[in-house]
């Protein structure tokens, strides 16, 4: 495994501290080797420490690029991601039934995200920063909740995902994206607190084909 270039400085750095030490053994006495013997077990420590976050850095850097990947190379999804920013830019674009049977990957992804969120695999701040736009391009588009978000049994991980991801922007004070079809609207899926809050109906979960 390659080092830090700063733990190579460090050891350097306390190589000479202990060298320099040495050298002045007759001024230290006996407690010399105890020095020595200390400060090489801090560093050993302070190493496998420094070491053991710069490789979870890296691991994690990793982890958010294979999720933005897996994202952009299915194609499927890709496909939906399409229709949904050509909605977003066209007020004269429609997304046909067929089209809305295709969007199955989509919904599986966040409900794979949640399930990472769920089990603290990955924190909501990161999925907001880089998921935010994807996530609520989708749950607030009409035709998707007509062809999909409907049938709420079904997707029922991902409307709770919603919710989750809903309260924590208004919690941060982040305004909902694309709130003019907001899913918050359909009062028989989503209730509200009184604190703006919201949590799924599940008294009214319906079924249909995914």
């Amino acid at each position: 495994m390659k080092l830090d270039r700063g733990i190579v400085n460090l050891t350097f750095t306390v190589v000479v501290v202990i060298v320099i030490l040495i050298l002045t053994q007759q001024y230290l006495g006996d407690s010399l080797g105890e020095i020595i013997t200390i400060i090489t077990a801090v560093f050993g420590v302070f190493s496998i420490l420094y070491q053991l976050r710069k490789d979870y850095q890296i691991s994690k850097a990793e982890f958010i690029y294979s999720l933005n990947d897996s994202f952009s190379n299915n194609a499927e999804i890709a496909y939906v991601y399409m229709l949904l920013k050509n909605f977003r830019d066209n007020v004269n674009q429609t997304i046909s039934e067929d089209d809305g049977r295709r969007m199955g990957d989509y919904i599986m992804f966040f409900e794979i995200m949640g399930y990472l969120l769920e089990e603290n695999m990955i924190t909501l701040e990161l999925m907001d920063k880089i998921f935010a736009n994807k996530f609520f391009l989708f749950m607030n588009n009409p035709y998707v909740q007509k062809y999909q978000l409907a049938y709420s049994e079904i997707n029922k991980p991902i409307l709770e995902l919603y919710c989750v991801w809903y309260n924590y922007r208004l919690k941060i004070g982040r305004r909902e994206l694309y709130p003019q079809n907001s899913f918050s609207k359909f009062k028989s899926y989503v209730l509200v607190k009184p604190n703006g809050q919201i949590y799924l109906n599940e008294n009214e979960m319906s079924v249909g084909y995914d």
